[in-house]
């Protein structure tokens, strides 16, 4: 019985009536519509974008291959040249040149080195006064290949750079989504506040002004006090001023925001679980703690850690020496007609092997070395303290949960009997029996119970949809919001 006449005196608060204009909408019809907020949009798009850097990094390893045509080059000056006898004599030069050539270069990613091979084509053209001539150059192909000895392997740690900021943004993308509806949740609950609580007191309102009418008959005939009239008079002027539009156009605002709605359009809130038993949620903390630092925390560190590293590397090269190590081979020959392009071939090699050892430079490598170091140990002494300080949080917060749960149900108990004490008090009032005090105390311990439940209930859908931010899980159903494709280098 308790439950209907709860029922009946909140029904007009959660159905609210749309005024002209107005878009009703249920907090399942607002996080359907949670694809189109701007938020959301923008995090499949850094999705589509972060893809695209891995297709890039992925095509770095692939060969690079380029054609340079070189049209024919006119020119025509005087130069000083050099003659057979070894002397020099200033010569009026007319001549054009023109190419073709391919070339591609190759990564090698288990050395790090590069390996390169070209072929070509060179014309030129003399055009001086005593007659036209031809001559060509042809590199028949050239394959090279260049190394750093006993260097840190670039690739192998862009490689890993290149993994790990591919799970550190795909997190981040999947976080941002589930913020959306994180965002949408807390808008939507401010508004149903606001709503209800303008509807709260209208019903207030209704009261005072049945009790007031109700005192200023029983005054005339001398069956309540003066005082007890007073009572009833200043009650009803109260409800009578309350005003809290300005809210509400805020949270309609903030909600027809993220909505996307049109400026001619507001929305209205409907909600219809608040009188639902809302049951104790069985999950494991240590794992919704778990994923908490490994989405929050891990990775993003394991990100830092790799990017120190490699600065560590690159200050530990720059203390020891570098030996460079270049081989290269092929084919060339020159001709005055194609007929003859192959008769003269000439086998062309090269090798060269450098070493440069730094022997002095103030201690500005070995200084730089050690910063780096110690940056190290700054970053992971820093990753420990920051896990072991939002872990206690982390705990505290997932404890409360449950804890909201039960009020919500003891709360939903406490309007019942206020409900039964109310219609109790209303029906004395039809006998002539007004208690102001009691009626003013009741009105005022529904009125605020009734926003506190409310509050109670955002709360716990906002615990809801925290954790399926900060920890892509569900709590309410115990189940993971995305398959962990993804695996940390470390």
């Amino acid at each position: 019985m308790a439950k209907y006449l709860l029922l009946i005196f909140i029904l007009p608060f959660l159905c609210l009536t749309a005024k002209a204009q107005e878009r009703p909408f249920t907090l399942q019809e607002a996080l359907y519509l949670i694809q189109e907020t701007h938020g959301y949009r923008q995090s499949v798009k850094d999705s589509l974008i972060n893809d695209l850097k891995h297709k890039i990094f992925k095509g770095s390893i692939k060969p690079d291959i380029k054609l340079t045509m070189k049209l024919p080059e006119y020119d025509k000056s005087i130069s000083l040249v050099s003659q057979y006898d070894g002397s020099y004599k200033y010569r009026s030069r007319i001549y054009a040149t023109s190419s073709l050539s391919i070339d591609a270069s190759q990564l090698i990613p288990l050395t790090g080195g590069t390996l390169k091979y070209s072929i070509g084509l060179n014309r030129l053209d003399n055009l001086t006064n005593d007659g036209k001539t031809h001559a060509y150059f042809f590199n028949l192909g050239r394959l090279s290949y260049s190394q750093n000895l006993f260097a840190f392997n670039a690739y192998k740690w862009a490689k890993r750079q290149d993994h790990q900021e591919q799970i550190v943004e795909e997190i981040s993308n999947r976080q941002e989504r589930e913020k959306a509806r994180y965002e949408m949740v807390d808008a939507f609950f401010d508004l149903l506040i606001q709503q209800q609580s303008k509807e709260v007191n209208k019903r207030n309102l209704m009261l005072s002004r049945y009790v007031y009418e109700k005192s200023k008959a029983l005054l005339c005939d001398r069956r309540i006090s003066e005082p007890d009239y007073l009572d009833a008079e200043i009650e009803y002027m109260r409800d009578s001023i309350y005003n809290n539009e300005t809210a509400i156009n805020a949270a309609k605002n903030k909600l027809g925001i993220l909505l996307r709605l049109s400026p001619e359009e507001s929305p209205n809130v409907i909600f219809a679980d608040s009188l639902k038993v809302f049951h104790h949620l069985d999950f494991n903390t240590s794992e919704v703690l778990s994923r908490c630092l490994k989405y929050g925390y891990d990775e993003n560190y394991n990100l830092k850690e790799i990017l120190q590293k490699i600065e560590i590397k690159k200050a530990k090269a720059e203390t020891s020496p570098l030996v460079q190590l270049d081989l290269g081979g092929g084919y060339n020959t020159q001709f005055e007609s194609f007929g003859h392009a192959l008769d003269d071939r000439l086998a062309s090699r090269n090798i060269s092997l450098s070493v440069s050892i730094p022997l002095y430079n103030g201690g500005t490598s070995k200084n730089r070395y050690r910063i780096s170091q110690i940056q190290m140990q700054k970053l992971n002494e820093q990753r420990e303290y920051d896990k072991s300080v939002v872990a206690v949080d982390i705990v505290k917060d997932l404890s409360n949960i449950n804890v909201v749960i039960e009020s919500i149900n003891n709360y939903r108990e406490t309007l019942n009997l206020l409900t039964m004490q109310m219609e109790n008090v209303k029906l004395g009032m039809n006998y002539g029996r007004i208690n102001m005090e009691q009626y003013i105390r009741l009105k005022s311990q529904y009125s605020q119970s009734y926003m506190t439940y409310l509050t109670l209930i955002k709360s716990y859908y906002i615990y809801i949809y925290k954790y399926r931010y900060l920890a892509l899980f569900d709590i309410e159903s115990n189940e993971e919001l995305y398959r962990d494709e993804f695996h940390s280098v470390y």
